[in-house]
């Protein structure tokens, strides 16, 4: 009779070793696929974190540039500012001002067909 009741006292040690490494193996995949969850939103996290930033600082551009257009908006029907766009962005001049022609710069026509060249 001893001798059966050491092989069930065996048999439930391998058996209580077998549940043991399933459980550590269960355990091992969980905490691997934690692991690899926690880490991938971290990066994700970083990411958008960044992103928010980018947006922001455009954001702040966009806002200061609104601020400079409202600006020249309240300017708009001051004939000091009609006369800077004019001569600014139109290239216009006055009847009274003094246009100086440098001789030895080429004319437009001719830059152009050196650039084509190039």
């Amino acid at each position: 009779m001893k001798g059966k009741k050491t092989s069930k006292k065996a048999t439930i040690k391998n058996a209580n070793k077998r549940f043991l490494i399933f459980i550590s193996a269960v355990v091992l995949i969980f905490a691997t696929y934690f692991i690899y969850t926690l880490t991938e939103q971290s990066m994700r996290m970083t990411g958008i974190n960044a992103e928010i930033e980018r947006k922001k600082a455009e954001l702040e551009e966009i806002n200061n540039e609104i601020k400079i257009l409202e600006e020249e908006l309240t300017m708009v029907d001051e004939p000091e500012f009609i006369e800077r766009i004019a001569r600014e962005k139109l290239k216009m001049v006055s009847p009274k001002d003094i246009i100086y022609v440098d001789s030895n710069k080429p004319d437009r026509t001719e830059e152009q067909k050196l650039n084509n060249k190039r």
